[in-house]
């Protein structure tokens, strides 16, 4: 028994009990225009972001930095960006001007969204280790810094490859819609593993934002009683630190929240999934565009001092004062809790190097002054 020609897709498959009939060649209907356009839109922002950020990456980078890992990461990134941001512009694109079936390539849109937070946290976990260094904490911290992030991501990416099965065994089979991409990709969203990997992204990276706001408050604590003898102030730097941390950490945190929220909100409903699908394309290209931010710039950094700016190459010397009087005048004695060393600037090569003075022997981690980013 032959299938009538008005119940039939785009693709000549059978069109789900529920959907209306396909619209007149070379015509499309109004909700499958507004569920792609919105969506389409959203890409291109996210992609005319990419293209000035990679440029201005390789203007201001040295040949140094473009051979660090944090520096080959975030292209990677950028490239995965870009390769997502491009996907889904032509995705959007073609399911408004030539009503197509949206099957034929959600699959593949829907493994590199899905797979990107994974990715671009491995470029944030590489920040958590230059933060915590393994050879400098004890080993119940080794297991609240490493342990804990990894076994998480560890879960994620069992629970990802699993959803990303279960996208793909379902192939075209339930997808084909004449409501455009959001339509065709509402029943990934219901699913149980989409709730619990969103849920698992915001355990992580709020754990994350907590591991790299506590170093900062400790550090902010030592800096209120640091007086440095140069421009480039330690201060300075935890002020920069702060806002890496609010770029790669805190920012992608809040859509996390945001994601999970909009998701248990009746994500069948069209308004509400027209949302859910820009916080999921949203969120990793935010991530993307925050580490970004820090690498570029640390390039700057770098590129100012190889041209012969003003950022002070040479180590700073840094007064601490632990509750006597430290004399700026050499020469001079010093009490048994005075402290004199000079902290590296990030082009140090070691980590910290102390002259001490008195009594009293007390080593500071200059771990912040030479972040990787």
């Amino acid at each position: 028994m032959s299938t009538p020609a008005s119940t039939l897709g785009p693709a000549g498959t059978p069109l789900p009990a529920g959907n209306p009939p396909p619209p007149p060649p070379g015509l499309n209907y109004i909700i499958a225009i507004k569920s792609s356009l919105v969506p389409a839109a959203t890409s291109f922002v996210f992609a005319g972001m990419f293209v000035p950020l990679i440029i201005t990456l390789f203007l201001l980078s040295t040949p140094r930095l473009r051979r660090q890992p944090i520096f080959i990461l975030n292209v990677l990134s950028l490239l995965f960006g870009l390769t997502m941001s491009s996907l889904s512009i032509s995705t959007n694109i073609a399911a408004m001007l030539l009503s197509f079936d949206a099957s034929t390539i959600i699959v593949p849109t829907a493994i590199l969204t899905g797979i990107s937070p994974v990715l671009v946290g491995s470029v944030l976990f590489v920040r958590i280790f230059a933060v915590y260094p393994w050879s400098r904490i004890s080993n119940l911290t080794k297991v609240l810094a490493y342990g804990v992030p990894i076994v998480l991501r560890v879960a994620r990416t069992v629970n990802i490859t699993l959803n990303l099965g279960l996208i793909y065994r379902g192939g075209g089979s339930d997808r084909s819609s004449s409501l455009g991409v959001i339509g065709a990709s509402a029943n990934d969203w219901q699913r149980s593993s989409t709730k619990v990997e969103c849920t698992l992204q915001l355990i992580d990276n709020t754990y994350v934002s907590a591991l790299f706001l506590w170093k900062l408050r400790q550090a902010a604590k030592l800096s209120a009683s640091i007086r440095l003898k140069s421009s480039n102030s330690y201060a300075r730097r935890i002020r920069s630190l702060m806002w890496i941390a609010v770029s790669n950490f805190v920012i992608p945190d809040i859509l996390s929240l945001v994601q999970l929220i909009v998701l248990f909100l009746h994500p069948d409903d069209g308004e509400v999934a027209l949302y859910v699908f820009v916080i999921f394309f949203a969120n990793p290209c935010v991530e993307i565009i925050g580490v970004l931010f820090a690498t570029v710039w640390a390039a700057s950094n770098h590129w100012q001092a190889d041209h012969g700016s003003a950022v002070p190459t040479a180590m700073p010397t840094i007064s601490i004062d632990l509750g006597s009087h430290v004399a700026d005048a050499p020469g001079q004695a010093y009490t048994a809790h005075s402290l004199m060393f000079r902290a590296p600037s990030v082009d140090s090569p070691s980590s910290s190097k102390s002259e001490m003075t008195g009594e009293k022997v007390i080593q500071m981690d200059a771990t912040f002054a030479r972040i990787p980013v």
